[in-house]
């Protein structure tokens, strides 16, 4: 009964897999050695299950958890190059004076404190977006992560020009996203700075 309900899952995980690696803009041929691990593994089961054979059983399981293994020690590094907070970081480094603001915009992303190496601030609450135009209406510059639906929620709360910088798309999927027709989702994170 464990080792069908464990075909069952590598089966349904070897298809989502494949599915959100269609849906999210990630271009790597290296996202096939996981999912054609845990796809033989589910067949491996059913054919070991066919048979009735334990040892099979456990010599496929072995041999597919080290292909799984092996194929995600090779996508991770790959995967990185996605990651937009660390592109973003680069660029505030290069751009951004001492003196400007670096912070979020409904975003959580802590990460950004930690790759650009200085103090941000964080707007999480709609009780925060008064502070945020105020910001915006200051004189210093601001530069600020947020997903694109929200920068058009904050630009028809402000005057202020903001101008993306930069535009990556958050390796995360709606449900929406994941079994519409719609190819990429809709989700992205953008690097944004107040215009000239």
């Amino acid at each position: 009964m464990v080792a069908w309900l464990l075909m069952l899952i590598c089966l349904a995980g070897a298809f989502i897999a494949f599915l959100a690696h269609r849906k999210l803009e990630v271009r790597t041929a290296l996202i096939y050695l996981p999912i054609v691990s845990v796809l033989a593994l589910g067949l491996g089961l059913v054919w070991s299950l066919w048979k009735n054979n334990l040892a099979t059983q456990a010599r496929l399981m072995a041999f597919n958890a080290l292909g799984l293994l092996f194929g995600l020690t090779l996508l991770m590094p790959k995967l990185e190059y996605y990651r937009p907070i660390p592109r973003f970081a680069q660029i505030i480094k290069e751009q951004a004076s001492a003196t400007d603001e670096v912070g979020t915009f409904f975003v959580d992303a802590p990460s950004l404190m930690f790759y650009t190496e200085r103090k941000i601030f964080q707007v999480s609450k709609e009780t925060d977006i008064p502070e945020m135009l105020k910001r915006l209406d200051s004189d210093g510059q601001v530069y600020f992560v947020t997903r694109e639906d929200y920068l058009r929620t904050l630009q028809g709360r402000t005057p202020v020009p903001l101008e993306v910088i930069e535009s990556r798309p958050l390796l995360q999927l709606r449900w929406e996203n994941f079994i519409g027709t719609g190819n990429p989702p809709t989700l992205r994170l953008v690097l944004v700075r107040k215009g000239k």
